[in-house]
């Protein structure tokens, strides 16, 4: 993805829609080149072309979101790739975040199994080798993610070492937030079927509040994310004896 198409759809996100003419100016390209950009970004699920503009695609749309603090997502999905060995089965939520990692697992460890709640990334990954469950549940179609009942259900009858999940926000009265409570629920479940749950966020996340408390009951192993992080997050994993992995320093991680 060029630089310039992120910076597009930056832009979408402080303005509700972009005209082809105002986008030309701005790069200084002409109009048919960024036609040509929103073409491509519209297939890929990043934006909506209509008669000589871009509008945004909803705010939960995954690929929408993976665009954001993009080179960040990467590199905190190369970390955290470095917590799994061949053979493996590991669980993963939903999220931008961690669908750049089960792709990058997917196509670099070898008779791997993902359990998901996310159709999203069993889409993302149908082209791999990787042995994929997907759980059961409610469907919301924005997020492309399952919730609900069944997926306490399904996880209860699943046990693995490794459970990797974003999040929403952060606050250090009252740690780890997700925006919704279906999604909530549905890690807390998740978390409660794994032995070890890694957190894979960028450092924008732990400047955001947000609604749900996770993981009430079983506090994260570790946090994978880019620095710096504010101070009183590292702080809150200090005391709660959470490992913090710097995304990009190499042997910072621990198996």
């Amino acid at each position: 993805m060029l630089q310039r198409h992120l910076k597009i759809i930056e832009l979408l996100e402080t303005n509700e829609r972009l005209d082809v003419t105002t986008l030309a100016n701005r790069f200084n390209i002409s109009p048919s080149t960024i036609r040509k950009d929103l073409e491509y970004l519209e297939s890929q699920g990043l934006l909506k072309r209509q008669h000589g503009y871009a509008s945004r695609v909803s705010s939960d749309n995954i690929t929408y979101r993976m665009a954001f603090n993009y080179e960040a997502k990467q590199a905190i999905a190369q970390a955290a790739s470095q917590l799994v060995c061949d053979g493996e089965t590991i669980m993963i939520e939903s999220g931008s975040t961690c669908a750049l990692f089960a792709s990058l697992v997917a196509e670099k460890k070898k008779d791997l199994t993902i359990i998901t709640n996310s159709t999203f990334i069993a889409r993302y990954i149908s082209t791999s080798n990787t042995s994929v469950i997907l759980l059961g549940g409610d469907y919301h179609s924005d997020a492309e993610v399952l919730v609900g009942p069944f997926v306490k259900l399904c996880v209860s009858q699943i046990y693995v070492d490794k459970f990797f999940v974003g999040l929403s926000g952060f606050s250090p009265s009252r740690g780890f937030l997700n925006s919704n409570i279906s999604r909530a629920e549905a890690v807390q479940s998740m978390a409660e079927s794994a032995s070890k749950t890694y957190v894979l966020a960028d450092n924008t996340k732990f400047s955001q509040l947000s609604t749900i408390a996770l993981f009430p009951s079983k506090l994260p192993a570790a946090v994978i994310s880019n620095d710096p992080i504010p101070e009183d997050a590292r702080i809150y994993f200090q005391e709660k004896g959470i490992q913090y992995i710097p995304a990009g320093k190499q042997g910072a991680v621990s198996k």
